[in-house]
C-alpha cells in the first residue's frame, strides 16, 4: 500500500523549483527528462501555492484581534462567537432549507426526464439516462447552487434558471459516476444501492448515457432565458473548466496514474481538488453568478467551496475505509482493493478525520461576513464531515 512522504518545506520547494526552471531554460534535457521535470515542477508549484495559502489563512485568523486605533474592520465573529460558529451546526431554518432544496432538485430532475430533452422515453438510451439520473443520492451539488444563490440574497436569480443550473450540475455529476463505475475505471457493481448503469443496461449504453448527460448539462445552461449573454457564457465556462482536463477528467487521470504507487499528500490534494472539488466549486460559483455576485463574494465563496470539496473527499475516503455497506449503498473497501491512495490510508482514519475538521473550519470562516443568509451553507459544511454515506 502507498505510504506518505513528508512534503518539503516552502523554502526547499521554492529552491528546487528555481533550479528546475534554470535546467529547463538551458535546453539540454531530453524529451523524457523534460516531461518528468514538467511534472515535478507542477508538484512543486502546487506545494508552494498551498504553503502561501495556509500562511495567508493564519494571518487572517491572527488579524481577528483588536482593531488599530481609529480603524474599524468588519472581521466577523471573534472569541466565543467564532468558536460557536466552528463547532455547532446552525439551528433552524437551515435543516428545513436543505431538505427543501433537495426536494426542489428532485422535482426539477423529474420534470427534466419527463420532457423531451432526453429524447424518446422508450429508447434504451433514454431509459439508461433516466435510471442513473433519478437513482437518488445526496443531491449535494444542486443544493449548493440554491444555497449559494440564496446566501447572496438571490434577488436577481430567476427560479427557473436556478432549477436548470441545478439540473445541469447533477447531469454532469451523474455522467462522471456512470463513467467512473465502468470496468475500465473503478469496475463497480453497485451505486446508491442499485446496480450500476453498465450492469443494468450494458457497457455500451452506459458510455452513451454518460456522454448524453454530459452534453445535456451544457444544453441546459445555453437555454437559460432570463440570464444575460455575458453571465450565460460565465456559467458555461465554469462548467467546462470543472469537467475537463483541468477539472474532473484531469483528476481522474491522475488517480488512475497513481494506483499502487507512492504519492505525496500535496499531489493527493491536487488530484482531489480536480476530481471531486472542481464540480463542487462550480456549483457554488454558478449559484453565486445567478445571484449577481461581485468579485469579492465570488472569491469568498470559491475559497469556501475549495475547502468544502476537499473535506467531502476526506470523509468519502474515511467511509470507504470503515463505512457501513447498508448506509453507503455499496461495499466499502473498493479503493483499497484497487490499491488507490486515499487520505485515510495515508493519514489513518484519525488523521483524516482531523484534516476534515480543519477543512470544515476553514470553510466556515469564509462564510462569517455573509450572516444568517449563509446558514444552509454552514449546515452543509457540518454535514459533509459527519455523514455516513
Amino acid at each position: 500500500m502507498s505510504t506518505p512522504r513528508k512534503p518539503p518545506n516552502f523554502e526547499k520547494s521554492l529552491s528546487e523549483l528555481e533550479a528546475l526552471v534554470e535546467r529547463m531554460e538551458e535546453g539540454e534535457m531530453s524529451l523524457e527528462d523534460s516531461l518528468k521535470a514538467f511534472e515535478n515542477g507542477i508538484r512543486l508549484t502546487q506545494h508552494c501555492q498551498q504553503a502561501l495559502t495556509r500562511a495567508q489563512q493564519r494571518v487572517q485568523i491572527l488579524m481577528q484581534g483588536e482593531d488599530e486605533p481609529g480603524i474599524r474592520r468588519d472581521r466577523g465573529p471573534t472569541g466565543r462567537d467564532r468558536a460557536q460558529l466552528l463547532r455547532e451546526p446552525p439551528m433552524s431554518p437551515s435543516s428545513t432549507s436543505l431538505e427543501a432544496y433537495r426536494r426542489r432538485a428532485e422535482l426539477a430532475l423529474e420534470a427534466l426526464v419527463a420532457g423531451d430533452m432526453i429524447g424518446r422515453a422508450d429508447t434504451h438510451l433514454a431509459q439508461a439516462m433516466r435510471y442513473s439520473l433519478l437513482a437518488g443520492g445526496k443531491r449535494l451539488r444542486p443544493v449548493l447552487v440554491y444555497a449559494a444563490s440564496d446566501a447572496l440574497g438571490g434577488a436577481r436569480a430567476d427560479a427557473a434558471d436556478c432549477d436548470r443550473a441545478a439540473c445541469a450540475i447533477e447531469c454532469l455529476h451523474t455522467y462522471s459516476l456512470i463513467h467512473d463505475d465502468l470496468p475500465a475505471m473503478d469496475d463497480d457493481d453497485l451505486r446508491r444501492g442499485m446496480p450500476t448503469c453498465h450492469k443494468a443496461f450494458g457497457e455500451a449504453s452506459a458510455i452513451l448515457a454518460g456522454d448524453a448527460l454530459h452534453t445535456l448539462a451544457f444544453e441546459l445552461l445555453c437555454d437559460a432565458p432570463s440570464v444575460g449573454a455575458t453571465v450565460r457564457l460565465q456559467l458555461i465556462e465554469t462548467l467546462a473548466l470543472a469537467s475537463g482536463s483541468r477539472g474532473m477528467v484531469g483528476g481522474q487521470a491522475i488517480d488512475l496514474a497513481h494506483v499502487g504507487r507512492d504519492i505525496e499528500i500535496t499531489t493527493l490534494e491536487m488530484m482531489h481538488g480536480m476530481k471531486t472539488g472542481a464540480l463542487i466549486r462550480a456549483a457554488v460559483r454558478i449559484g453565486a453568478l445567478l445571484a449577481g455576485a461581485g468579485e469579492e463574494n465570488l472569491a469568498r465563496l470559491d475559497r469556501f467551496a475549495r475547502h468544502l470539496g476537499l473535506a467531502f473527499q476526506v470523509q468519502d475516503d474515511i467511509l470507504d475505509l470503515c463505512g457501513d455497506a447498508a448506509a453507503l449503498g455499496k461495499q466499502p473497501g473498493s479503493d483499497a482493493a484497487l490499491a488507490k491512495p486515499t487520505y485515510a490510508t495515508l493519514l489513518g482514519a484519525d488523521g483524516a478525520q482531523r484534516l476534515g475538521t480543519e477543512l470544515r473550519d476553514a470553510a466556515l470562516l469564509e462564510l462569517a461576513p455573509l450572516g444568517t443568509r449563509a446558514a444552509p451553507l454552514r449546515e452543509l459544511a457540518h454535514f459533509v464531515v459527519s455523514r455516513d454515506r
